[in-house]
């Protein structure tokens, strides 16, 4: 009866009920492909490079604010998150029959395969992979880096992270050691 005075609310209920479980929907469906090509083991590597003054419920808070948004944007986010569905898919797709150089899948491996790495180990092989991947190798704001990370964990060694960077030779051990002196 209140729907028939007001149909627009009709329509924008089942908007929003359907941005609701397309929102449930993708989470799940990224959850469980995350799983199958092992990138909740990459995600839990570089997560021990991230800052912890976030904790696990204000991040938990944001995600909920903006599931919300999501519901009060109604059929805008219905639209949103197929395209954000399809285009996570088209670069699954991508991925898979994207030749990659041997060296970047070796530096790699260990990223996607082992999720006990040190916290050294990963910020090694993250920076070998960017500076394989194309990425220039800028010794003063690796240098800032470093300090940071042994600021945020203070068990952090720069020392053996720099060792285990410069057992990859990726870059010339003599450059990096320039920046590290």
């Amino acid at each position: 009866m209140f729907f028939e005075h007001h149909p627009y609310l009709q329509i924008y209920i089942v908007g929003s009920a359907i941005a609701l479980c397309l929102n449930l929907f993708s989470f799940a469906f990224f959850w469980l492909i995350e799983w199958i090509v092992n990138d909740h083991v990459v995600k839990k590597n570089l997560a021990k490079l991230r800052d912890p003054s976030r904790p696990f419920m204000e991040r938990a808070a944001i995600y909920f604010l903006l599931l919300l948004v999501d519901i009060v944007l109604s059929w805008i986010s219905v639209i949103w998150i197929i395209l954000r569905i399809i285009y996570a898919l088209f670069l699954i797709i991508r991925s898979l029959f994207e030749s990659v150089p041997e060296e970047v899948k070796l530096l790699r491996f260990p990223l996607r395969n082992n999720p006990s790495m040190s916290r050294e180990a990963v910020w090694a092989y993250a920076t070998a992979l960017d500076v394989r991947s194309g990425k220039p190798w800028d010794g003063f704001s690796k240098r800032t880096e470093l300090k940071e990370l042994n600021e945020l964990y203070p068990g952090f060694s720069c020392s053996e992270a720099l060792n285990i960077f410069k057992g990859l030779k990726i870059v010339d051990p003599d450059t990096v050691g320039e920046w590290f002196e």
